[in-house]
């Protein structure tokens, strides 16, 4: 009855279940104890056989008891075996689940061999020892892409893999076929090295693992070809509408490539087949020429220049970087991009002339003056050279602004910058500084007497009658000169130019004069007096003396002229025709009545 119940169990529907995964724990107890007591159970019968036997009530029954001993413990061992096998089948099931969602997020190659090396450590366990290695398609050879999976030992698989898979004996070679791939089609391989009894344990597995790391790398790859395309079309989208001038030039500067963009330098020229340097303005072709040359010998990626392309008149300024990719196989050329920046330049030019050019006359302004007075004096220290400043105003403006308008004052200030223009040497220079005044630096002066000669024919030269709405209009010029063997900077060079130009207006019109010593020591001597003579009439110093006048016909006295004197204590009384003039010229002759 006994051995008829276990064959009955055995033939339950639910015996299936037996070594079945069930989610969670199944009994309180872990599974090694439950098959102590299973093991136990099933030992109950013979124990009570073997019992009664030693007691001489049944008879055979220590062998029956012994025989059914040694057949459950088969039976246990089977089961053991089969609950180990599954455990294991367990363990490889929950290695290729984990495979298989890494390699569904894998997006790079590395990600699905970092998937399978860890797989394969998952299957082969902890201690075994093991070498994984995935050979993408293009890096199997024949030897190691066979049709079907197989074990093999590393030198028979060349010596790259020979290498790679060192102190190993036996590898087994899984190809990564795909179900919709044509037979043949190489696919790569997944190469994994280790115990021939594990490699062989694992074979199922492993060939599920390649085939599923053969699909995510070729939908990697797919993924990556995708994204090149559109990275290509993107780019091929912006180069065609790019403003700038794209250019792939050749080792004998022909141009092999150029965006739709270069018909707004270029024209309507093709320019595919033409060399570059001769699209150029004649000006700048040999120079482009050896820029391009400096390229290819240095391998530069990012050299700048400026190019000019067509003529003086209706070119265009572009702005040139060059870089050399002729190591890269897609364009295997120097690529030279153009930018047009004629309207740059010329807001840059007119910026520049605004910053240092009189905008009505167009000369250079007292900003410019300055710099190249003092590029003038360094390069005379070094040259030996004499650099001479002629300051010049013109007699009377005012009363040609003031009778004519400021309009035929501009025009006159206009035609005075021209004329002295055409006077002076390609080497001087002519600015105007304010006002009515101009200055001219002379550079190069063999002696001072240069510049005088050059003030009087200035003086000759703006003596001559201008012409304004079909009137002459007379005109006159004083002029001051300075030269850099009385001066030491650029200020004090200015300073002497204009007390020359004082004394010139006050020796009357049309006249020069030359920068002295002793000028300065009477211009001095004048500003001194100035201001004495300010704080005299703030301090009413001045005093009045009666001169009678008397009718030399009858010798009577018929009134009295009234005279200022500034007696100046404790300096000595200072002339009239001295502070007089000078109170009229600084219009303190009102206060004086």
């Amino acid at each position: 009855a006994f051995y008829t119940s276990w064959g009955l169990a055995a033939l339950h529907p639910s015996m299936a279940e037996v070594t079945a995964s069930k989610p969670g724990r199944q009994s309180p107890l872990p599974p090694n104890h439950r098959l102590a007591v299973l093991a136990a159970v099933t030992l109950i019968a013979p124990a009570i056989l073997l019992y009664e036997g030693l007691a001489g009530a049944t008879h055979d029954a220590p062998a029956i008891a012994v025989f059914s001993a040694l057949l459950f413990l088969l039976v246990i061992i089977r089961l053991w075996g089969m609950v180990v096998a599954h455990e294991r089948a367990l363990t490889r099931e929950r290695a290729l689940l984990g495979a298989g969602a890494s390699l569904v997020a894998a997006v790079r190659p590395r990600q699905v061999i970092d998937a399978c090396e860890t797989a394969v450590a998952g299957l082969m366990g902890p201690s075994v020892p093991h070498r994984t290695l995935l050979l993408p398609p293009e890096d199997v050879t024949r030897q190691q892409a066979p049709q079907h999976t197989r074990l093999s030992h590393p030198a028979d698989l060349g010596p790259g893999v020979a290498d790679e898979l060192a102190g190993q004996v036996n590898v087994l070679v899984c190809p990564m076929t795909h179900p919709d791939r044509p037979k043949g089609e190489n696919a790569g391989a997944l190469l994994v090295a280790g115990p021939v009894e594990r490699l062989l344990e694992t074979w199922a597995s492993l060939e599920i693992l390649a085939s599923h790391a053969g699909l995510a790398m070729q939908r990697v790859l797919l993924r990556q070809e995708v994204i090149r395309r559109q990275s290509e079309a993107y780019f091929r989208t912006l180069v065609r509408n790019a403003s700038d001038v794209i250019l792939i030039v050749d080792d004998d500067d022909r141009v092999r490539y150029s965006s739709p963009s270069a018909e707004s330098v270029f024209g309507t020229v093709d320019l595919v087949g033409s060399p570059l340097p001769r699209l150029l303005d004649a000006r700048d072709r040999s120079r482009a020429s050896e820029e391009l040359r400096a390229v290819r010998d240095s391998g530069a990626r990012n050299t700048r220049g400026h190019w000019r392309v067509g003529g003086e008149t209706d070119g265009v300024e572009v702005e040139v970087r060059c870089s050399d990719f002729r190591d890269e196989p897609t364009v295997a050329g120097l690529v030279v991009t153009l930018r047009d920046v004629t309207e740059q330049r010329r807001l840059e030019h007119e910026l520049t002339q605004r910053a240092f050019h009189d905008p009505l006359t167009g000369l250079p302004n007292r900003t410019l003056l300055l710099e190249r007075v003092e590029r003038a004096l360094l390069r005379g220290r070094r040259e030996a050279a004499l650099t001479c400043l002629l300051f010049i105003d013109l007699d009377d403006f005012k009363l040609v602004n003031d009778t004519l308008g400021h309009v035929a004052g501009d025009r006159l200030l206009v035609d005075v910058g021209q004329r002295l223009a055409r006077t002076l040497r390609r080497t001087d220079t002519a600015a105007r500084i304010g006002g009515d005044e101009f200055a001219v630096l002379m550079e190069d002066a063999r002696q001072p007497l240069d510049a005088e000669l050059l003030a009087a024919q200035i003086i000759q030269t703006l003596s001559r009658p201008f012409t304004f709405a079909g009137e002459p209009v007379p005109v006159s010029a004083s002029v001051g000169v300075a030269t850099a063997r009385d001066s030491d900077d650029v200020q004090e060079l200015l300073r002497h130019a204009d007390l020359a130009l004082y004394a010139a207006k006050s020796a009357g019109k049309r006249q020069w004069r030359r920068f002295r010593r002793r000028l300065h020591t009477r211009m001095s001597q004048r500003q001194d007096l100035q201001g004495r003579l300010a704080r005299a009439v703030a301090d009413e110093e001045f005093t009045l003396r009666y001169q009678p006048v008397v009718d030399i016909t009858e010798g009577e006295v018929v009134g009295f002229e009234a005279l200022v004197r500034w007696p100046h204590p404790p300096h000595p009384p200072v002339a009239p025709e001295r502070f007089i003039r000078l109170a009229e010229e600084t219009g303190h002759i009102r206060n004086l009545g």
